[in-house]
Parts: structure tokens; sequence; C-alpha cells
């Protein structure tokens, strides 16, 4: 099998190029861009950076992020989300979540080889396409490789109905659409409108500025641009918060599908912002993670149903 071209960006002079150690090596490994040693005591979960970003050369690939074998089985140093997901269209920095499950506290070195970068082919097409064409199934929030699929496979989005929400971030958008990014930025009502000429459902075209469309409603913009939320993540949070909201307006339905998604579509982009803005006033000396913008979505409803700020 002929081996494929993944480019790859120094984010530090220190990150050192992913390497197989043998020619059998299904992974190559990833190492710590450490400043000093990173003592990890038992039960703590720390994000090792590597330095290094990727571009993997389409949707039709992803990287894997395991676990080093000697780590887990020797001192219980494990991947904190069991396996790290880079998708195609990211190109932040790799960072590597880890959490220590032994009994003993374990010092990570700056330049040790914590985990391994595995590429491998994606399928997923005939799975979203089977399942929106489920006759009984619920409204769907429709993201990331999904959108992908869609993109490859547009027969399928015949299959989607008014009460689904779609959530493409510029990249996914152009690739829907047959453009380029920087194209759909600068014209975003027009690519919105270009994605709602696609499917009849509710469009969330994300970034700054979030535009939500829909047969029937205005154009809604939420004028918000929170750094905080530009992180790696921060879309599966949204499209969760999303989930949740829609299963609470279907089960007190008080007007059609299609306006109970809307308006879920609504309240889920402005809670995430929200979310996003607190992290910012909490945390303003340092970054935070997707599951921070998650423990902070609870916050940001109860500051919203009391009112308190905009």
């Amino acid at each position: 099998m002929e081996p494929i071209t993944v480019k790859y960006k120094v984010l530090d002079s220190r990150a050192k190029t992913p390497a197989y150690a043998t020619p059998g090596s299904a992974a190559a490994d990833l190492c710590a861009v450490l400043d000093e040693p990173l003592t990890v005591q038992p039960m703590q979960r720390v994000l090792v950076p590597t330095g290094l970003a990727i571009e993997l050369p389409g949707a039709h690939a992803v990287a894997l992020v395991y676990a080093r074998s000697g780590l887990s089985i020797k001192h219980g140093l494990c991947m904190a989300n069991g396996v790290g997901v880079v998708d195609s269209d990211y190109r932040g920095e790799l960072k590597v979540p880890m959490v220590n499950l032994g009994a003993e506290a374990y010092t990570i070195q700056p330049g040790e080889r914590v985990a391994q970068l595995c590429i491998a082919p994606v399928y997923t097409a005939a799975f979203v396409q089977a399942l929106l064409m489920c006759p009984s199934r619920p409204s769907a929030v429709v993201d990331a490789d999904a959108l992908h699929a869609l993109a490859m496979h547009p027969e399928a989005l015949s299959s989607l109905r008014a009460c689904d929400v779609l959530t493409p971030h510029p990249g996914e958008a152009a690739t829907l659409l047959h453009t380029t990014p920087a194209l759909v930025q600068a014209d975003r009502f027009a690519a919105l409108a270009g994605l709602r000429r696609l499917a009849p459902s509710v469009w969330i075209l994300k970034g700054a500025g979030t535009l939500i469309g829909t047969e029937g409603q205005p154009v809604t913009i939420a004028p918000y641009a929170e750094p905080n939320l530009a992180v790696g993540g921060s879309g599966d949070v949204l499209s969760g918060c999303l989930g949740t909201l829609m299963a609470q307006t279907a089960a007190h339905p008080s007007e059609g599908c299609e306006s109970s998604s809307f308006l879920a579509a609504c309240m889920g982009v402005h809670l995430h912002a929200r979310a996003g803005r607190l992290l910012r006033e909490a945390f303003p000396q340092r970054g935070n993670s997707a599951t921070d913008i998650a423990e902070m979505l609870p916050r940001a409803r109860i500051r919203e149903a009391a009112g308190d700020g905009a």
C-alpha cells in the first residue's frame, strides 16, 4: 500500500517529528514539549502539548491518538479520553489528554514519548444515510464527519428534515458548497443561503458572528466572538448542548418541530457563547479545554435563567 502524505507544522522548535520506531510499526510516536518535567499525580488529568499541528489529506482520513503500552501497563498513564480523534479539518496543536490511573505519581520528561499517532481511513457515509433514512428517527444534530459524508454523498441530503440541525464551520460549509473557506467567510450570508438550498433544515454556520437560518424564520445572528471557544472539541460540546435542548423541547412541544429545533439552535448557540464568555472572565490568563466549556454550560444556563447579563 502506498503511504499517504500527512503535512505537519512545527509550532515549537523543541517539537519532534512523529516517527515510526520500526518498519512494522502501525503508529508513530508523539513526544512531549514541556518547559520542565511534569509530575502527574494518581487520578490527575493533564494536557500534554506536542508542539505539532498536522494536515490530513482529506475527509477520508483520520488521525487516532493511542496510549503507549509501556506507560499504561507499567505506570498507569493512559489517554484520558480512551482514544484521541483528530478530524481531517482540525489544524490546531496536537495535545495529548492523559490521566494517571496508577497508584503512584509519574513524571513526564521533556521530549519523552507519551502517545502514538495512527493514520486510518474513514468510512462514514453508509451509516449516516441509513440513520437519516430511518422512518421513526427523532430530530438529528449533524456535525463533523457526518457533514463530510453528506458532501461526498449528496443524495443523502434528501433524507434531512425540517427539524434537523446541521452545524458546519466555514471549512465544512466550503466542502458542502464545493467552494473554499475564504469564499464562505467573504460572504457568510450568501454561504448560509447556499446551505439552506441543500436541505430544508436548521443550519448553523459557526464562527465569529454565528448565523442561524431555516425556512420561515429570519436569519439570526449571534453577536459573539469568544476566543475561549476556539479549541478542539468545542463544536462537539455545542452539538451535545443542541441535542439536549432539542430533546427537552420535543418532550414539551408547544410548536411544530421545525420551530422547536430553530429555538433550540438559537438557545444552544447563545449558551455556548455565554459559557465561553464566562471562561474568559474566570481564566483571563490561561486557555481552556472543551471539557471546561461543557462544565461551564450549567452556570451559563443558570445565569441566563436569572436574567443576569447579556
